[in-house]
């Protein structure tokens, strides 16, 4: 039947994101090591004194520019230097042989995997949506979603701090304290930040999903007559009081269009309810047979209404909660 393989088909697209952000995290992980261990071996410190020997580490040391011109000058003024006026394009180049570009495949990969269900999704509903990504145009936009918004987003929030960090740290402690122990701190101010960066990478996990079923959707029905949008997923204690009043209903596309988050300058076509939103946007026939099998009730203009008012009226208590002295 239809309907069961659609909660299949929605079950292993969450194991995908699952399965992406958990690969992600562990090369997050080994990123904070080998940015150690290739800082001390530039340096001139044996890398296995500050780490042990499993990552890439300093067998690619000297690959980077930023590498490149730390060991092209002795003493610790030359070096501070050289770190000052480097480019931060140079570091960020660092931070990314040394894993961070690593990481973000993890999860760039599994987009075109997602794409496949979101195809499947709707050919579960016996919609003829076979194929409907292999157009030069449809290639061209998720490509491009990866690239652009995607792989930028996760730059943004790794490659860009690490950087910062790296040089900073380096500027502030290089002659205060042993090579070792400089590259220790940098590596362990860089593990602290991988709870952020996984929660980056799941909203963008998550985004990508969404936006790749909307992809197929204005691919098959471009005028937005033939589907509803279907707010999928768990609606326990933690939901938000915004997903709460969408959660297993499925909208018209004008009414779902007046949706805000007040989270995210991303419509929740895209975005859901915001920052690590567990539910996902699916298209879904305009079938009452269908919505039953799928246990979804017909949402209405009253409960995007809702949900919007939910979201001004947790913003108003942050307003005056910001006003108490």
């Amino acid at each position: 039947m239809a309907p069961p393989n659609f909660r299949r088909l929605l079950g292993a697209s969450f194991n995908i994101q699952d399965k992406a952000t958990d690969n992600f995290q562990d090369l997050a992980e080994a990123l904070s090591e080998n940015i150690g261990r290739r800082l001390a071996a530039s340096l001139g410190v044996d890398p296995d004194s500050v780490f042990p020997p499993d990552g890439s580490d300093g067998r690619m040391v000297g690959r980077t520019n930023f590498e490149r011109l730390m060991q092209s000058v002795s003493g610790e003024e030359a070096v501070r230097a050289v770190v000052l006026s480097s480019d931060i394009q140079d570091i960020e180049e660092f931070v990314a042989q040394s894993g961070s570009a690593a990481a973000r495949a993890a999860l760039s990969d599994a987009v075109s995997d997602l794409a496949g269900l979101a195809e499947r999704s709707l050919v579960a509903q016996g919609v003829a949506a076979e194929g409907v990504l292999d157009t030069v145009a449809a290639e061209a936009l998720i490509g491009s979603y990866i690239t652009n918004t995607m792989d930028e987003a996760l730059r943004s929030s790794i490659d860009r701090p690490a950087s910062v960090r790296i040089r900073q740290a380096i500027v502030a402690n290089l002659g205060q304290m042993s090579i070792a122990e400089l590259a220790q701190s940098i590596a362990q101010e860089q593990a602290a930040s991988i709870p952020k960066a996984t929660t980056e990478a799941r909203t963008q996990m998550a985004e990508a999903d969404r936006f790749v079923n909307e992809t197929v959707r204005r691919s098959i029905d471009p005028e937005g007559d033939r589907f509803l949008l279907a707010y999928i997923g768990p609606d326990d204690k933690i939901t938000r009081p915004f997903c709460d009043q969408l959660v297993n209903k499925a909208f018209k596309i004008s009414d779902f269009n007046q949706l805000r988050n007040g989270q995210t300058a991303i419509h929740p076509r895209i975005s859901g309810g915001g920052y690590n939103c567990r539910h996902d946007v699916r298209a879904v026939v305009d079938d009452n047979k269908v919505l039953s099998d799928l246990s979804l009730q017909r949402g209405t203009i009253t409960d995007i209404q809702a949900a919007n008012a939910a979201v001004k009226k947790k913003a108003g208590k942050k307003k005056r909660k910001g006003r108490k002295k």
